[in-house]
């Protein structure tokens, strides 16, 4: 089994970057920064407050656009018949907007074949590299995938057998073999550990077998997914510059996500708290002509909202829109989109997130980095509304591939629907 890692651009949009605003400014630096593979366009436009469009230009990696204080900035991305629009709200002079673009195509990914040590006792091996995480229980069928164009990835894989975790091997950077079966070959051995995440504090309302914990490795060029025993993640106690572990807990309408990120291979059990209580309660998602709103009740301190649209009858995700709002945002007026950048078909899928970051506020928040440094937290509460004829369109249901998790949950090998 594998699981693709699709990095969702506007995720990564980030306002006043470096130092803040400049009010001697009268521009906004935006930049894009594609990923391996890309060969679509990008542009960017710049809406007023109400909506109205002000200029529009084309972007290869770095522009400064004229804005005034509050504009609305939004990249646009084509690439392989997708359509991608991310948009920055209350965008402010001398802010700096930045976005890495994904190739977003049908050829994005290249199969490696594995080359795996011997392990004795071993049924399974799970394989994860930045951008797809496997499984399989034939050691002469491991295959894992990468981004087509790049040429070293970093690679963990763990060997798995009747009484646990048998084995760790791990590159930071291992070499990416040409030809007509390209590969990579495994042979680092790192020591490990099982750490014990438990979730605590789910939702009332939240069956269990409907709460996940997992973790990943972060380093510099990514973050690695790591095997799991029960509750158990497999951590290597000297490899990568820091753990994040994560529990979910889905609802029948809502997600909840906490994340804490640690250094090194945890001695003891760590505990997650999913009770958020900084978060705002989100409720009444909806849908208009004008754009999307929904209602916030109670939380406290948090860091902001993210939004997407998308459409049911668009396919493979062929047009989306995302949003990065202020807290307390209760509602979203549509800027006014030239006709060749219009939805194709009505926009009838709404995720709307809260999240809070220790020490982050929102403009902090849009940085380019997604990854948490050490002693940080990440928690959100997130709602969906999905019309029914979406739910058997398992890719367009629920919070996968949604900006809603910190780390897109295909990642961790959640489940697609709620």
């Amino acid at each position: 089994m594998s699981n693709h890692c699709h990095p969702l651009p506007w995720l990564a949009v980030l306002v006043a970057a470096c130092g803040g605003s400049s009010s001697s400014s009268t521009t906004a630096n935006v930049q894009i920064d594609p990923l391996p593979g890309f060969t679509g366009s990008a542009e960017v436009l710049v809406h007023s407050p109400a909506g109205a469009l002000v200029s529009r230009a084309t972007i290869t990696s770095s522009l400064d656009v004229a804005i005034d204080d509050g504009d609305t900035v939004t990249i646009a991305v084509r690439a392989n018949g997708r359509t991608t629009l991310v948009s920055a709200l209350d965008v402010q002079r001398g802010d700096s907007i930045a976005l890495p673009v994904d190739s977003e195509g049908s050829d994005e990914f290249t199969t490696l074949a594995v080359t795996v040590p011997q392990v004795s006792g071993v049924t399974q091996w799970n394989v994860g590299t930045p951008n797809s995480d496997s499984s399989t229980s034939d050691p002469t069928m491991v295959t894992i995938d990468v981004l087509t164009g790049t040429t070293t990835t970093p690679i963990i894989g763990t060997a798995l057998g009747s009484a646990g975790a048998l084995a760790m091997f791990a590159e930071s950077s291992a070499a990416i073999t040409g030809g007509e079966a390209p590969g990579v070959t495994l042979q680092d051995a790192v020591d490990f550990r099982a750490v014990p995440v438990l979730a605590t504090n789910p939702p009332a309302d939240v069956a269990a077998d409907s709460v996940f914990t997992a973790g990943a490795v972060d380093l510099g060029a990514g973050s690695l997914v790591l095997a799991q025993v029960g509750s158990d993640v497999i951590a290597p106690t000297s490899f990568g510059d820091r753990l994040e572990l994560v529990a979910f807990a889905f609802g029948s309408a809502d997600l909840v996500e906490a994340a804490t990120a640690v250094e090194g291979a945890p001695t003891s059990s760590v505990s997650i708290d999913l009770s958020v209580p900084d978060l705002p309660q989100l409720a009444q998602p909806a849908i208009a002509a004008t754009g999307p709103s929904w209602t916030l009740t109670g939380g406290g301190d948090y860091t902001g909202l993210t939004i997407e649209l998308s459409s049911s009858t668009a396919p493979d995700d062929d047009y989306v829109w995302g949003f990065s709002a202020p807290p307390g945002t209760t509602s979203i007026a549509l800027p006014q989109l030239p006709a060749d950048l219009a939805a194709p078909s009505s926009l009838d899928i709404l995720h709307v997130a809260a999240t809070a970051m220790s020490g982050v506020d929102y403009a902090d928040s849009l940085h380019a980095s997604q990854q948490l440094t050490t002693g940080e937290t990440y928690e959100t509460h997130a709602i969906s509304l999905d019309p029914p004829q979406s739910s058997a369109r398992a890719k367009h249901h629920g919070f996968c591939r949604t900006p809603v998790t910190f780390h897109d949950c295909v990642q961790y090998g959640l489940p697609f629907t709620l």
